[in-house]
């Protein structure tokens, strides 16, 4: 049976828009690695935690470009 919490955090992550005032960065893909995580405009540069949702976000930019 789920429970309350579970369900909670389920509709968190589907209505989640993960607005960039809600990530925080955790580090730089470089190599290979970008070609795993392709994202909708291209390659994955970076990865970036939701702070609403708890999902991790890969984006296509890095810091600091």
């Amino acid at each position: 049976m789920l429970s309350i919490k579970s369900i909670i955090n389920f509709i968190k992550i589907v209505l989640c828009k993960h607005d960039d005032s809600k990530l925080k960065f955790i580090r730089n893909i470089g190599g290979d690695e970008m070609l795993i995580y392709y994202v909708k405009n291209g390659l994955a540069k970076s990865e970036w935690l939701c702070n609403h949702c708890g999902r991790v976000v890969h984006k296509n930019f890095r810091v600091g470009e």
